[in-house]
């Protein structure tokens, strides 16, 4: 265990709270589902993101789209909620290309196939129309938040938790949480079910909200799908006390191993495939 010396008369010495560990380690007191998920994924690209904090080499185009849409889906709800006049598509595209090129200013875009910044566009207004003709283009309820912070103490041995959920609203007498995905290929229940770790985190974030109103937590996901013609899905997903629990001691096995320092790469087509380190990770021999 980490010491640390408080200063103290007696010179007596405390353990590192799991908070100060983490900031140790990365410079935040408190860890995401993606950090985690990304060491899982690959120790190297974590280290490379969230110790070195380097510049990425490049931006994958897949996930600049996703966070582009992100952007304008929360600009569109923040108009309702303050009831503005809904923006049109070309004002809410005019945001997607500012969002795109803010975004990869700086970094060069790693495109896929015969994708370019024209094409990706073209998508994105797809993905966006589809969005507003569908039932979910429109708040459901009353809202209460919209890419809310959270922060969620899961374990006295873990550093709280950091939850951004898109979007959180009263509906049909519950405590809907709701979060939006791009992806390329269509999700079925299954699926929907395979990515539902961080929905369950999100549940347990908002329980004491839900507590307070003395109403159920609902979680689902509005699934946009990247593709000629695309289509928007909902999944509604069950509320798992035991799958929060079975996260949580795989985020101490985790956090226990960010410690050790022990980080190399894990080549894998799902891993290297829009990876912002290629070139440090070729180069690199085991000392950072």
């Amino acid at each position: 265990m980490i010491q640390i010396n408080p200063g103290g008369a007696n010179g007596c010495s405390r353990p590192f709270t799991p908070g100060e560990i983490a900031k140790a380690i990365t410079g935040r007191d408190y860890l995401s589902h993606s950090q985690i998920t990304l060491f899982q994924a690959c120790t190297l690209k974590w280290h490379f993101t969230y110790v070195e904090q380097a510049a990425p080499e490049t931006v994958s185009a897949a996930l600049l789209l996703g966070s582009s849409i992100h952007v304008v889906i929360q600009h569109h709800l923040q108009c309702q909620l303050a009831a503005e006049k809904p923006p049109t598509i070309d004002q809410l595209m005019e945001l997607f290309h500012k969002t795109w090129t803010d975004e990869a200013k700086d970094t060069p875009v790693d495109y896929s196939g015969e994708e370019d910044a024209g094409s990706q566009a073209e998508l994105a207004r797809r993905m966006l129309d589809s969005f507003l003709a569908s039932p979910y283009g429109a708040a459901e309820g009353q809202t209460l938040g919209i890419e809310e912070t959270l922060r969620i103490p899961l374990h006295p041995e873990l550093p709280e938790l950091v939850t951004r959920v898109d979007h959180i609203a009263i509906a049909n007498d519950a405590l809907l949480v709701t979060d939006f995905k791009t992806t390329r290929s269509m999700w079925n229940l299954g699926t929907a079910e395979e990515h539902a770790e961080q929905l369950h985190l999100y549940a347990e974030a908002v329980k004491a909200i839900a507590e307070n109103f003395n109403i159920p937590v609902n979680i689902r996901f509005v699934v946009i799908t990247k593709a000629k013609t695309p289509k928007v899905n909902v999944f509604e997903i069950e509320t798992d006390s035991l799958r929060v629990k079975r996260s949580t001691l795989v985020f101490q096995n985790v956090f226990k191993a960010m410690q050790t320092g022990v980080v190399y790469p894990s080549p894998s087509k799902m891993n290297c495939s829009g990876c912002p380190f290629k070139q440090r990770c070729k180069s690199w021999a085991g000392g950072g």
